[in-house]
């Protein structure tokens, strides 16, 4: 815990003194490296550490088959043939993943607020679950290099990033909705039936906050694919505590402030429609699936949207101190109620979830050298 704790002091410190910090590229260059040699160097640390991918590589080493997707399969396999070990595996989509993120980071992200961005990759949990779910976040990266073809409209060459990410992990599929919902919302298909198609939407989703899915789940069960079965009687469907719907309050605030000031956020920032869109479906998704871990994960396909989000709202909130002159004092406290809200909560979310709850069971933290 202490690596982590030392990881968010750094980063935080960091942070609070981004305005006076030169060298911003060589200092963000410098934590890309050390979060990528954290997560590197890690041994049994994530929740399908040992339960999976180790267990599944040996089988795949014996000769037996898995039915995991052809291209991490193929990456498996690969492995084995130059005689890696499944520690290898791991560490190389560790070393493809988080420097992924960073890049992310730096080309849809203000260069003063990177240092903000790398906080919150930290904090939100992001950085903790491609710890534990190695397969669906590096598929994930790859979405995220289709993030520009997408921000260009490029809608094909978006789709060809999602196929990918598909063959190496099924839940990748999302992308598609992404690309169908930005799509529908960009063009003004459906013109004022979107609006009316959110708000129901939106609220079926709040109302299912305080309904059980669980049961409606194992209802429909037969539809379920074979080897996701299993996890209708797992910890992945694991009874709910109400008392965590809290969790769901900021982001659901931050949606609202988005479309408080949708026009100009639409006016100063060209990819804000793409991260709008995207996490009323994180929105959306996360208040549906509370307590179902099995779908709740879907909800990772746009949750790092929070990356590009806050920056541009601290950012909108601070600049316009200086286009509206009788509104200063009412901005200036707005921006730092934004910026305090955003930070505080995922801050607390991860000492909660990470530290406390032992969330990802990334606590504690071992590396490689430690068990040779």
């Amino acid at each position: 815990m202490a690596v982590y704790i030392t990881l968010m002091a750094v980063t935080f410190i960091l942070m609070m003194f981004d305005g006076i910090i030169k060298h911003k590229k060589w200092i963000f260059l410098g934590l890309c490296l050390i979060f990528t040699l954290v997560s590197v160097i890690r041994y049994d640390v994530g929740t399908d550490y040992i339960n999976t991918y180790v267990r599944v590589f040996g089988w795949l080493k014996a000769g037996l088959k898995y039915n995991y997707e052809p291209i991490f399969l193929w990456f498996n396999k690969f492995i084995i043939q130059h005689n890696g070990s499944a520690e290898l595996m791991i560490s190389i989509c560790a070393a493809v993943t988080i420097p992924l993120f960073f890049h992310f980071i730096r080309n849809n992200v203000e260069q003063r607020y990177w240092l903000l961005a790398v906080y919150l990759f930290l904090v939100s949990t992001i950085y903790f679950a491609t710890m534990n779910l190695v397969r669906q976040y590096l598929a994930l990266t790859i979405l995220l290099l289709g993030f520009d073809s997408l921000k260009q409209n490029q809608y094909l060459r978006y789709s060809i990033y999602v196929v990918i990410a598909f063959l190496i992990h099924t839940s990748a599929v999302m992308g598609f909705l992404f690309l169908g919902v930005y799509y529908i919302y960009s063009n003004k298909i459906w013109n004022k039936a979107y609006n009316t198609i959110f708000v129901i939407f939106y609220s079926v989703s709040v109302f299912c906050l305080f309904v059980d899915l669980r049961n409606v789940v194992s209802i429909i069960g037969f539809i379920i694919p074979s080897r996701y079965v299993g996890y209708l009687t797992s910890n992945l469907m694991a009874a709910r505590n109400y008392s965590a719907i809290l969790k769901q309050i900021v982001p659901n605030l931050i949606m609202f402030w988005m479309i408080k000031d949708i026009d100009g956020l639409k006016n100063k920032y060209p990819h804000f429609e793409l991260c709008y869109v995207g996490w009323i479906l994180y929105v959306i998704i996360t208040n549906l699936f509370y307590g179902i871990n099995m779908f709740i994960r879907l909800g990772y396909y746009f949750d790092y949207l929070i990356i590009l989000i806050a920056p541009m709202l601290i950012s909108y909130y601070k600049d316009n101190l200086y286009h509206f002159s009788y509104k200063n004092i009412r901005m200036r406290g707005f921006n730092k109620v934004v910026a305090i809200t955003i930070v505080a909560y995922y801050t607390a979310l991860t000492v909660y979830s990470i530290f406390l709850k032992g969330g990802h069971n990334v606590v504690p933290y071992r590396t490689i050298f430690s068990v040779r």
